[in-house]
């Protein structure tokens, strides 16, 4: 039976997969699956039950044909597909513009977060500056966040919807590979970050200058924060092509 889904999967390769296709597919295994047991009653070997079942089908033209599919028109969109393929420069320009989105957010995150500490920090001399403080770093993480987003959305745009070409997928594959131990050690790095965001707190308590305390906890939390926010960006930029199916 096996030898029957594999040979239909391979008359029906390129074929558009629509709801008629698949049940066309269905019917058309079944009846070379009813054909099959009617031959081994006869007496025939599985291999000429198999045989017998295989022509029974038809040349796949007579199949497609019965599905009111053209053989040419299914060959031309193969090729289309192919030609739109996602080359290895335009993957390689699409990591790039990636990076550069992962560095612009997880800075725009890291300052909205920073904005808080400065505004601490600050507020100890003068509320006025510690106001200006807040809104300046506020204001410099939310456009650093609209400036990554309207950086990427082209980008993906331009690869939204296609193919890989198989070398393009191997050098996706290889890539994501690669960076595992980067994204590994910037995963740890900004969990230890928000972690041991408590020492500071601690430890200028212990100094007499406890007032320092929460804004030096909330720049580590932010520089944590960052971390997490970079690594998991660039990772999922690989993974993206990586799990794309090739032309």
């Amino acid at each position: 039976m096996e030898t029957l889904n594999t040979y239909l999967a391979g008359l029906f390769a390129g074929v558009p997969d629509t709801a008629a296709t698949r049940k066309a597919k269905a019917d058309l295994l079944d009846l070379m699956t009813d054909h099959y047991h009617e031959e081994l009653a006869l007496g025939k070997s599985e291999a000429e039950a198999v045989g017998a079942a295989i022509t029974a089908v038809g040349p796949i033209d007579e199949v497609l044909a019965a599905l009111d599919v053209d053989p040419v028109e299914t060959q031309k969109s193969r090729q289309r597909t192919a030609d739109d393929a996602i080359d290895e420069k335009s993957a390689e320009r699409y990591w790039h513009a990636n990076i550069r989105y992962a560095l612009l957010l997880g800075a725009g995150v890291a300052f909205c977060i920073l904005s808080i500490a400065l505004a601490a920090a600050f507020g100890l001399q003068d509320s006025t500056i510690a106001a200006v403080m807040f809104f300046l770093a506020l204001g410099f993480g939310v456009a650093a966040i609209i400036t990554s987003a309207m950086g990427i959305k082209p980008e993906r745009q331009r690869i939204a919807h296609r193919p890989l070409s198989p070398a393009t997928k191997k050098l996706a594959n290889e890539k994501l590979e690669n960076y595992h131990q980067a994204y590994s050690v910037g995963l740890m790095v900004g969990i230890l970050c928000c972690l041991f965001s408590v020492i500071p707190p601690i430890v200028m308590n212990a100094i007499a200058n406890e007032d320092l305390g929460a804004p030096l906890m909330i720049g580590m939390i932010a520089l944590g924060v960052f971390y997490l926010v970079y690594v998991q960006t660039i990772s999922n930029g690989y993974k993206r092509l990586a799990n794309r199916p090739v032309a």
